[in-house]
């Protein structure tokens, strides 16, 4: 098993009855309805069929391999579904080279094209995870919206060598046999949701079926950052269209690509509907695979569409700065802070293993990727919406701790630290593993917390070893409390 599982299981028995009247639920989302199936049929590309015609295109098959021994964009090629398709996506084996980007276009016939597509290279989990694949390379996906045939056009760097090009070709529409034939579509509506309670649309209310699902995904210790993505691919989608294009996503990750789930751990469409992404529960740290080199400790939030150049809607916003704010006060995060991440490599993330960086706690993609993700119209606004972000939900707890994380019985001393938003009263107290109060600190009143706690007659401390959970609570001279801090720690026997 994972260290970090381990670690988050052992945390988890010390605060699973603390901490579940404390972390605070969701609003009541919309019922389940029955979604319609999920096609997904690939078709090979032979490095043959991409190289161009004539001489010095800079391109040549080696084998079965496609190499550009310049800069060089491969020979248009157009490939008609098996099925009429929903959503494309296009992978491929990379053996050297830069990731690159790809064009493509889709036609409801097998005559005209419409709108030509740039689709970045996808990023992906961390190297050494589960998930990873040394060489997998694919596109980010494109919902069509219904067409039988595409085409694409490769842009391959120089030194750059492929091989095992496949297209997908996806329906989660139910029309797989052709246009119109499909079940009536459902409309997944979403009532306002309150700052600190995003109304979440479920996994099960998408469409997400366990059984695509690969493997479970790993859990980190904790959160200190949110990335910001655009999925990609049109913004001319309907109501009901949304949970069609998650169900793409889904099986492309999954099925496309081999993935544990669905990449991202939430979505928002330009509705203002929110989404449950990737499995293991939404208030916990569960590695995604969203950002290669950056997943473990951060969590991720995709915009659904492109915004390059188009501006995300009023409602996209809002609903985005919603789960932003209540997913970084669950993690006590600072919205307008930094926090420190580790690279774990990867071809597609600007920083090599191992490399500490201190990113934004709010951080658009290509901060740290190679691609043009979430889009300028997105990255231009972050500033504001870590500002507005900041301002919701008041007050709150940042960077609560405990220190050390493991004692000894009756001897070694504990720090107890957390900073606020403003002056609050806090209130500190100690809990054994079934929930029950130990000790209750005197109340104190301040912009920050620091305590030093260690055995007395008047701070006892614990009389057996075993696990407990320190609960830090705060709320200002009005009586607007902030989300309580839940820390667990250690008590192990004294030495012989």
């Amino acid at each position: 098993m994972n260290p970090l599982r381990r670690r988050f299981t052992r945390v988890l028995l010390v605060t699973c009855l603390v901490a579940a009247a404390l972390v605070g639920g969701f609003a009541a989302a919309p019922a389940s309805v029955a979604q319609p199936g999920t096609v997904l049929e690939r078709v090979a590309v032979t490095s043959q069929r991409l190289l161009p015609s004539g001489p010095g295109t800079g391109l040549e098959v080696e084998g079965d391999r496609l190499v550009a021994h310049r800069g060089a964009a491969t020979a248009p090629v157009r490939v008609c579904a098996p099925i009429w398709f929903t959503a494309i996506g296009v992978t491929w084996d990379q053996q050297r080279g830069a990731p690159f980007a790809l064009r493509a276009a889709t036609a409801e016939d097998h005559a005209s094209f419409g709108r030509t597509w740039k689709l970045d290279a996808e990023s992906g989990p961390d190297p050494g995870s589960e998930e990873y694949r040394r060489g997998s390379a694919a596109s980010t996906l494109l919902w069509t919206g219904g067409a039988r045939c595409a085409r694409i056009t490769l842009d391959l760097g120089r030194g750059t060598s492929i091989s095992d090009l496949e297209i997908h070709f996806i329906n989660t529409s139910g029309s797989a046999a052709g246009p119109g034939t499909g079940p009536p579509n459902v409309d997944l509506s979403s009532s306002a949701a309150r700052t600190s309670t995003p109304n979440l649309i479920t996994r099960q209310q998408w469409g997400a079926k366990p059984g695509l699902m690969n493997c479970q995904p790993d859990v980190a210790d904790e959160v200190r950052a949110g990335f910001v993505h655009h999925t990609a691919g049109t913004n001319h989608y309907s109501r009901k269209q949304s949970d069609d294009i998650l169900r793409s996503i889904y099986a492309y990750h999954t099925r496309g690509r081999g993935w544990c789930d669905i990449a991202y751990n939430f979505l928002v469409d330009k509705y203002g509907r929110a989404y449950e992404g990737r499995s293991g529960g939404v208030t916990e740290p569960v590695i995604g695979a969203a950002q290669q080199g950056f997943n473990t400790r951060a969590f991720s939030v995709s915009l659904l569409g492109t915004f390059s150049h188009t501006r995300p809607s009023p409602k996209m916003q809002q609903a985005l700065r919603r789960v932003l704010a209540w997913r970084l006060d669950v993690a006590h995060v600072n919205p307008k802070g930094r926090g420190l991440l580790v690279s774990a490599g990867g071809d597609n993330t600007r920083f090599h293993a191992g490399t500490e960086v201190s990113v934004p706690t709010i951080v658009p993609h290509r901060f740290t990727g190679y691609t043009e993700c979430p889009g300028a119209k997105v990255v231009h606004r972050l500033k504001e919406i870590r500002r507005k972000v900041a301002r919701m939900g008041l007050p709150k707890i940042y960077k609560p701790s405990v220190e050390p994380a493991v004692v000894k019985l009756g001897s070694d001393p504990l720090r107890i630290r957390a900073s606020g938003t403003q002056s609050l009263r806090w209130d500190v107290s100690v809990h054994e593993a079934d929930g029950t109060e130990l000790f209750a600190f005197p109340t104190t009143t301040g912009t920050a917390l620091d305590l030093r706690w260690q055995a007395s007659d008047d701070t006892p401390y614990p009389r057996d070893a075993g696990s407990y959970a320190i609960v830090v609570r705060a709320e200002t001279s009005g009586g607007d409390t902030a989300r309580p801090a839940t820390l667990p720690f250690k008590v192990k026997p004294s030495a012989p």
